[in-house]
């Protein structure tokens, strides 16, 4: 009873505005952290004073309810606009360095009648840029209050405590949409304002038989052409005449058809090919992955595996040096306990069936002269499915089963953690690095300008570019996007897009990997080329087929500004962050997956069902199926084991195309029914599998002709 009437302030806002970083500065360290009932869903609380709590929401772009975090929020302002008691409000947190974008959700919040205030944050940030916002304009354009504050530094905190302290009560006195308002009294029920907006925008659904279609497009569009015409004239910018005319003709060259086109292409290269590719995904992975963990961390797993488990020791094959080692330090006749194995005659390897814990002499021996990467560790049979005539004396039981489950080729200790933290860390934290430059740097808005005449051959305008950029960091979210276009008929265009001709970022780092070391710059132009041309074709006759033309681009073009790099590092911490969050039980749950099936036989099964499909169209290694078959699972594992697989130049571009081109994961075919139907969803499915193969199985065979 006493939670009850306790007074509840939410902080609502975009992702990765410094939320957290305010959160901790009004709250002190009395703060509770539990799940949100029905979800792993983590929530902050913190105890202001014995009359207020605050409460931490997670982070949204708008009022929807599509995922667990969405959702929480949708309750908790949704339980907050039906409450009857006056003193309950948000704090609605916007960036000062990207005040316009996170503006929308701050209207859709006064739209909805919902009592806040508005804090803008990391102002600190700000004028390092020597910008400056009028802030008593835009709370006179809002009719609500506003505090500039910086959670980093503490400037104006002290200021908004004392107000959340000593208010009483915040009313909802916003400047709604006189548009949006006819509309809902053209509804003839009795729901409240909240309600009725989401079920304009599709959020909710009536009891009652209503004759509307939801309006969620239009009601999106028209609210950003407020945030557009709201943001004009409250920037300062405390520059030059000399710097004004310079960022003029820059914009003017940024822009321009044919110099535009360039600078992009050649940014793309840059950032795709040359950071990620050669210097990330050539150099710093294979840095980490073969001279660090290899050498460290697997090396030290499967030995520590070995001390308990049935092992066979060998050397590396082909290592005649190890060999001669191996032949002096340890004798011929191994003891009765031991047999010695000659594999292929240059190789020497010892088992240990109960494991190297009760053998003094070989592990001490084994220790002393041999380094990791000398020795190579077979815990059971399954272990050689990839050398068709390796032999090994263990049997294939449970103990074996579980050496490689644990730290075999792709076991749960060794392939998920390199893999994780020693290639897909890197890959992604640069890629997000290298997104927030063109974020903070205001070119992604110059992007879809320069995009726009390209895309209205597709069916859509220049805006779409951002959800395509997007789908380079994760498709799932750029089809949540998709619905910031401004009808379903791009919507769709789009989603298509993205379905067939889009990779992930984690897949585009490992791909670009492959290309770099293997394809080089030839197989990178190949891949790039392909890439664009069926992006192209599905455009272009998902236009011609999906009837309707496309909106014309209205846009407001940014400041071109110097990015932060404390904000920059920012965000590519905390999208890194998140992405092991969310992608690390997903890894290890694979990794169990294929090894169970590994060790039972029926990896082997797949591998052989599909290697018509992966051998006979592709010309690929049978192994490659693997990849395939875990794509269907998530798009970045879709790479997954490519890394270790022997292919030549032609190999690495074909199933590098292929599998970009291959099926979405089943996160993104989930939002897809969400935002469409089943059969949308299915559809997309289905043609990106007759994509990829189609294309790749003709380009395979153009490249045998020609290379």
């Amino acid at each position: 009873m006493k939670d009850i009437d306790k007074q509840k302030i939410l902080l609502v806002g975009n992702p990765n505005i410094g939320k957290s970083a305010l959160f901790q500065a009004l709250s002190g360290q009395f703060v509770e952290i539990s799940n949100y009932p029905g979800t792993t869903v983590e929530i902050l609380k913190a105890r202001l004073n014995d009359k207020t709590d605050l409460i931490d929401t997670p982070g949204i772009y708008s009022i929807s309810a599509e995922n667990d975090e969405e959702k929480i929020a949708f309750e908790s302002l949704k339980e907050l606009a039906e409450s009857d008691k006056n003193n309950d409000f948000v704090i609605n947190i916007v960036n000062a360095c990207s005040l316009q974008k996170d503006l929308f959700l701050t209207l859709h919040l006064i739209d909805c009648k919902i009592p806040l205030i508005l804090v803008i944050n990391q102002i600190d940030q700000l004028e390092k840029q020597k910008e400056k916002i009028n802030y008593e304009k835009l709370a006179k354009k809002l009719n609500v209050k506003v505090f500039p504050v910086s959670a980093l530094t503490g400037q104006g905190i002290q200021d908004l405590k004392d107000f959340i302290t000593s208010v009483a009560e915040v009313k909802a006195n916003g400047f709604q949409s006189f548009e949006l308002m006819g509309e809902l009294d053209k509804l003839e029920i009795k729901n409240n304002t909240f309600e009725k907006i989401m079920l304009l925008e599709g959020q909710i659904k009536s009891a009652e038989k209503l004759n509307f279609k939801t309006k969620k497009s239009d009601i999106y569009a028209k609210r950003r052409e407020r945030v557009n015409r709201l943001f004009d004239g409250l920037l300062e910018r405390e520059f030059s005449e000399e710097h004004n005319k310079f960022t003029k003709k820059l914009d003017e060259v940024l822009i321009h058809p044919l110099y535009g086109t360039l600078i992009g292409l050649g940014l793309g290269f840059f950032f795709l090919y040359q950071v990620l590719g050669v210097w990330v995904a050539g150099d710093l992975v294979d840095f980490l992955e073969n001279k660090v963990f290899d050498k460290y961390w697997n090396s030290g797993v499967r030995w520590t595996v070995a001390q308990v488990l049935p092992v066979d020791i060998r050397i590396t094959e082909g290592n005649r040096e190890s060999y001669n080692k191996w032949q002096k330090v340890l004798p011929t006749d191994c003891g009765e306990d031991q047999e010695c194995l000659n594999v292929r005659g240059i190789g020497a390897g010892m088992t240990f069936e109960n494991g190297l814990l009760h053998q003094d002499y070989s592990r001490e021996v084994l220790q002393k002269n041999f380094s990791s990467n000398e020795l190579e560790y077979i815990f059971s049979p399954a272990d050689l499915i990839d050398k068709p005539n390796g032999r090994t004396s263990l049997e294939q039981n449970f103990w074996s089963s579980l050496g490689t489950i644990l730290a075999g080729k792709y076991g749960i200790l060794t392939l998920t953690v390199t893999y994780l933290l020693g290639v897909l860390l890197p890959l992604i934290w640069f890629f997000y690095l290298s997104w927030a430059l063109f974020e903070d740097s205001g070119y992604l808005p110059r992007m879809a300008v320069l995009a726009d005449g390209f895309l209205r051959i597709i069916g859509l305008n220049g805006r779409g570019i951002i959800p395509l950029v997007l789908g380079l960091g994760c498709v799932t979210m750029a089809v949540v996007t998709t619905r910031l276009m401004s009808n379903k008929r791009e919507q769709l265009i789009l989603m298509i897009l993205l379905g067939i001709a889009v990779p992930c970022s984690a897949q585009l780092g490992i791909i670009q990997g492959l290309l770099a070391k293997t394809g080089g710059l030839m197989g990178w132009l190949i891949w790039l080329s392909v890439l664009l041309m069926v992006l192209f074709l599905c455009g272009f006759l998902a236009n011609k087929i999906i009837k309707g033309k496309p909106t014309p681009l209205l846009l407001e073009l940014p400041p071109l500004r110097i990015p932060c790099w404390k904000n920059v590092l920012n965000k590519a911490n905390q999208k890194s962050w998140f992405f092991l969050q969310e992608s690390s039980l997903p890894f290890v749950l694979a990794s169990l997956v294929i090894t169970v099936f590994q060790v039972t036989g029926i990896l082997t099964l797949i591998i052989e069902w599909l290697k018509p499909a992966v051998s006979g169209i592709l010309h690929l290694p049978k192994e490659v199926a693997l990849s395939f078959l875990l794509g269907m699972v998530r798009r970045d594992f879709g790479a997954f084991g490519l890394l270790d697989i022997n292919l030549n130049q032609i190999q690495v571009i074909t199933a590098s195309v292929t599998l970009t081109l291959f099926v979405p994961c089943i996160a993104t075919l989930g939002v897809m029914v969400k935002e469409r139907n089943w059969q949308t969803a299915f559809g997309i499915w289905l043609s990106s599998w007759v994509f990829g193969f189609t294309i790749g199985g003709l380009l395979t065979r153009v490249l045998e002709f020609f290379i």
